[in-house]
């Protein structure tokens, strides 16, 4: 047996966070200690020490589907047994509403499995009064779905993360906004510039433009630090081998590891910088043909 671990709660709401503190400690955030009672969504189960006096709240009785019928004190026994028959091992209920006077070694985390699939997680914490004497004991229950399903969808979107930042067409660059160097780069973008991500990262904003342009790289960068514009147009980048090339940068702000970041979506416009030009060009000749035409 464990010696004591906590004293007798005054009332019920301290019965319940006791055991939500051993729950959060186990999963952080799962359970709101704010809530009450019986608007906690964890099934709370409160044994007597010593003739298996129980409470319980709303939600235990709808994870145990007990009927009405058998949730007055009176019908103790019925909803004990209606409980026990829903499990695949029915004598684990059971057991636990029949420690009379002997505490439960505090438990980590275990399992209570369903006939119809359903799976439970269970915390027992066991109380004690100020003199170490044991006086109950308190059931947590929480759906083991929930914390799996929640993995399940963080896993997802870390994978479509991972597929739109690595596999995107258009360059991406994370920059800390204070200290102007880049956290993250894409394949891209890396193309793009004649980089490896390795010689990429690290480097600042002032390293892949030309030095005559830097002021109003700086400014541009900035203001898309602040919040006052999403796009920059027409920014000349210096590629590794020194060649210039120009980008149109669209830009938002994030908060990485309590730190702001611009993220740069970066399209490479040179070639249809170039054609423009070319275009231009040629409507010049153009309009200089015309003139010559009229003066003959």
């Amino acid at each position: 047996m464990n010696g004591p671990s906590k004293s007798l709660p005054n009332n019920i709401d301290e019965v319940k966070n006791a055991g939500h503190e051993k729950f959060n400690s186990l999963f952080p955030g799962a359970v709101d200690e704010q809530s009450t009672f019986e608007d906690s969504d964890s099934g709370i189960l409160i044994v007597d020490g010593k003739n298996r006096n129980i409470s319980y709240n709303r939600q235990f009785a709808a994870i145990w589907k007990i009927p009405e019928q058998f949730l007055s004190p009176a019908a103790e026994e019925q909803m004990i047994q209606h409980a026990a028959s829903q499990l695949k091992d029915p004598e684990l209920f059971i057991n636990m509403t029949e420690y009379l006077g002997e505490p439960p070694d505090e438990l980590k985390p275990d399992e209570i499995k369903f006939r119809d699939g359903r799976t439970f997680i269970r915390v027992t914490t066991p109380m004690y009064d100020a003199r170490g004497r044991y006086k109950g004991t308190t059931f947590l229950f929480r759906d083991a779905a929930g914390p799996r399903c929640r993995q399940k969808h963080l896993q997802e979107l870390n994978a479509r993360y991972n597929a739109v930042f690595t596999c995107s067409g258009e360059g991406l660059l994370i920059a800390d906004i204070e200290t102007k160097q880049f956290k993250y780069a894409n394949q891209a973008i890396c193309r793009m510039l004649g980089y490896t991500e390795n010689e990429l990262v690290g480097l600042h904003v002032k390293d892949i433009h030309p030095k005559e342009a830097l002021e109003h790289v700086r400014a541009e960068f900035e203001a898309q630090g602040r919040g006052e514009k999403v796009l920059s147009s027409d920014i000349p980048c210096l590629k590794k081998n020194g060649t210039i090339i120009y980008a149109d940068f669209k830009a938002t702000r994030i908060r990485l590891d309590g730190r702001p970041f611009n993220v740069g979506f970066v399209t490479d416009i040179t070639e249809r910088k170039k054609e423009q030009a070319e275009k231009e060009r040629l409507i010049q000749e153009l309009k200089d043909a015309l003139e010559n035409v009229k003066i003959l």
